[in-house]
């Protein structure tokens, strides 16, 4: 039952949006996917899936439950109840998961490698660009491959193969937060520790060439994050003192060779982003008149908000010609779209799992139990792959977009499996 509940986690993460989006455009054939496979892992386990009220899972049930009121009362539209659709068939996952470590080894490996993938065909565009657009970009829509090719030419950023560097900077982040986990758990000068070292870093550079900055800058301190939990009070102390000079000589080599970094999309951005700060300029990318937005639209409503993806669909014609956007702000979208009520239902179980992932990090740690270590690289991934989504959910639209949605619900089953072999007979 653990594998085939495994299975079914990697599958639906492996098969994602961009092929059934980008290329076959069937949002119908990606809920179907996403509903047998949440039928099946629930048929399967059943007794995990009745008792799982009794849990964390039940935070989950009440603000997907919050979330499905606030879609009846939007207009209809299918994009809307894949959203929908996405949470659900997670929650079921989530909730059936097992006890048992080993079934996560294969999801393990595919996140692993969706980011070698990516970051792989990041260097294939850079290095290689006709045989990059003869293989890749000519088959994409007129639109999205003169975005791809434009960024590229204009050495602000590079897709690979995806139309959106946002995308390929996501499946970056998953592995690098696996990698930095996996390497957090091997003995130093060990061929594992060396690897790890330098896939990371491999990793770390091809997210940099995507040009996004948000994501480089909170994957570096969600990374900082998940070591400093690891370290006892005086190892803290040591790194804290360490990370200062190291930090003041990386600004200072920053400064010096400022001109040959500036190759490097993200450093390109950074060094813009200080001078326009300097210079007090506008730095937020336009999303400045999005947050304006938000708040006009949360004052129209402050109790229960205008209606789960309504701010997209409000902002057509208002803040854009045609083109709907989402908030790139989770928190303020949650907020002027199911007001005070509906974004304290669903943020809820975001940082009680947030917190009783950081509890179980601190726990294996002190654990004299024989099995307890053996889960510290999940749990270190969960509680690293949460605290991404909630940093970065402050500028982008994670809790909209259901790649990142499914990855994070994945990182809670790890969790969810730890507290199964905690109590071994039920979850809580």
């Amino acid at each position: 039952r653990d594998s085939v509940a495994s299975r079914g986690l990697g599958d639906v993460y492996k098969r994602q949006m961009q092929y059934y989006v980008h290329f076959i455009k069937s949002y119908v054939l990606y809920m179907l996917i996403m509903l047998v496979s949440a039928a099946v892992i629930g048929s399967v386990a059943m007794n995990r899936l009745r008792s799982s009220w009794k849990t964390l899972c039940s935070l989950w049930y009440v603000a997907i439950v919050c979330v499905m009121i606030n879609i009846i009362r939007t207009e209809f539209d299918l994009n809307v109840y894949v959203d929908l659709v996405t949470f659900v068939c997670c929650a079921v996952m989530m909730a059936c998961t097992g006890r048992n470590r080993l079934i996560y080894k294969k999801a393990v490996w595919i996140i692993v490698a969706f980011s070698v993938y990516f970051a792989a065909s990041i260097w294939f565009q850079m290095l290689f660009p006709e045989q990059y657009r003869r293989c890749f970009a000519n088959y994409l829509p007129e639109r999205p491959m003169y975005v791809v090719l434009g960024l590229a030419n204009e050495g602000a950023g590079y897709t690979g193969f995806s139309t959106n560097p946002g995308y390929t900077a996501g499946h970056l982040a998953a592995g690098i937060l696996m990698v930095f986990a996996y390497t957090l758990t091997r003995p130093i000068k060990s061929k594992g520790f060396l690897g790890g070292c330098a896939l990371l870093a491999f990793l770390l550079i091809s997210m940099f060439m995507t040009g996004k900055r948000a994501p480089g800058v909170f994957i570096l301190a969600t990374l900082a994050a998940v070591l400093f939990v690891t370290l006892d009070k005086k190892q803290k102390m040591r790194t804290i003192k360490i990370a200062f000079k190291a930090g003041c000589i990386g600004i200072l080599l920053l400064l010096i060779f400022r001109k040959p970094l500036s190759g490097i999309p993200f450093l390109a951005r950074l060094f813009d982003t200080l001078e326009g700060l300097l210079s007090g300029e506008d730095v937020s990318n336009n999303r400045a008149i999005l947050y304006e937005f938000g708040m006009k639209l949360f004052r129209m409503n402050p109790l229960f908000g205008v209606g789960w993806c309504n701010f997209r669909r409000m902002g057509a014609g208002v803040i854009t010609q045609f083109t709907e956007l989402e908030a790139h702000n989770i928190y303020l979208q949650l907020l002027c779209e199911t007001g005070i009520v509906g974004a304290a239902v669903i943020l809820t179980p975001i940082v009680v799992f947030l917190y009783q992932t950081y509890r179980a990090v601190v726990e294996t740690a002190r654990s004299t139990q024989a099995g307890a270590a053996g889960w510290k690289m999940l749990l270190l991934f969960s509680f690293g792959y949460q605290l991404y989504f909630v940093v970065n959910g402050a500028m982008d639209n994670l809790l909209y977009d259901h790649n990142y949605v499914i990855l994070y619900f994945a990182a809670l089953s790890m969790f969810m499996s730890y507290r199964r072999y905690q109590h071994k007979a039920s979850f809580g």
